[in-house]
């Protein structure tokens, strides 16, 4: 029963930390004192996304006190595990994801797409909703969403999609999407 106890008060001091964190972020660089400061995993841009552009956050209450907690929407959640997207067999994982992803909302996933850093995210983001004939996607402007110059290559010996620039795996590329690699 101690260990348990134990385990419990690590996640409630991780999850204040997180929490601190966040609130420190949605502060600008004026509010902040000299004594804040965002550790380096947070600040460092990593989740591919401007701080001062929070595209894709809701916020939820939570507590006793009904704390302002950020959540990311599903839009940009797709986003998110674009960024960390690795291998062949993520790409299959997020194929099925993609799937189902038939609600999306047009405004916030265009919002999303023009707030995100993240080049390989974007483009694989717009693959996937064109591969699934998504309804959703004929109402994105693409004109206004940068996707960067240049290939990129996301899986070896994968196959060229000539539209996104991007390398896809060899078996779910369709016949006239591209050329491989």
């Amino acid at each position: 029963m101690r260990t348990i106890c134990l385990d419990l008060s690590y996640i409630s001091v991780r999850f204040t930390i997180v929490l601190y964190c966040i609130a420190l972020l949605c502060k600008s660089s004026d509010e902040r004192t000299k004594n804040e400061t965002i550790p380096a995993g947070y600040a460092s841009g990593r989740t591919g996304f401007l701080c001062r552009k929070p595209a894709g956050i809701d916020h939820r209450s939570f507590g006793t006190w009904d704390w302002p907690l950020p959540e990311s929407t599903p839009e940009r959640a797709f986003i998110d595990v674009l960024i960390e997207l690795t291998d062949e067999q993520d790409f299959r994982s997020v194929d099925k994801l993609f799937e189902s992803a038939v609600s999306l909302r047009p405004k916030i996933v265009q919002s999303v797409l023009e707030a995100s850093q993240s080049v390989k995210a974007k483009r694989l983001f717009c693959r996937y909703a064109e591969r699934h004939r998504h309804a959703w996607f004929d109402h994105i402007n693409m004109t206004t969403i940068d996707l960067g110059r240049g290939k990129r290559q996301i899986v070896v010996r994968g196959r060229l999609n000539s539209r996104y620039q991007i390398t896809v795996p060899a078996d779910m590329g369709n016949e006239d999407e591209g050329t491989s690699c």
